[in-house]
């Protein structure tokens, strides 16, 4: 079953090995090949340490686990954007990934409505240029634009 819990600065080497392997395999054939191949594990580990030990306000990093095995994260904090700030309903999704092993599983275990609702509210990406809703219903989350 697979588990989330709060990520600790223990898990930013198996943050950084989910991110490059996420990037790698969704990515392939998308850009140069060169550029896949020199994204760096040590320099990820380095940088989600160091955001993990600090733990900047209103952010929060989160692992999902198979068994002893770290096979996703997501991390959320305040809006990137200065006019969001003003909003305490608001935050942004930064990361969001799982390790290309696990994308298309099924799991009998969910986490429940519980957990997460913990991800609820409205997130703005700078990626997407949109505002959307996460919302929890039963063990689903709903996102909308």
């Amino acid at each position: 079953m697979i588990e989330l819990r709060d990520a600790t600065p223990a898990d930013a080497h198996a943050i950084a090995d989910v991110l490059v392997r996420s990037w790698r395999a969704a990515y392939r054939g998308l850009l140069p090949d060169e550029v896949l191949a020199g994204l760096s594990i040590p320099e990820r580990e380095q940088f989600w340490s160091g955001v993990l030990t600090a733990r900047p306000l209103h952010t929060r990093a989160v692992v999902a686990t198979f068994g002893d095995a770290v096979v996703g994260v997501a991390a959320t904090g305040p809006p990137l954007v200065a006019a969001d700030r003003a909003d305490p309903t608001l935050g942004d999704l930064y990361a969001l990934y799982l390790t290309p092993d696990v994308w298309r599983r099924v799991e009998e275990g969910k986490p429940t409505a519980k957990e997460l609702a913990a991800y609820a509210g409205s997130y703005y990406s700078e990626e997407l240029g949109a505002t959307y809703t996460v919302s929890a219903t039963d063990s689903t989350l709903v996102f909308k634009t």
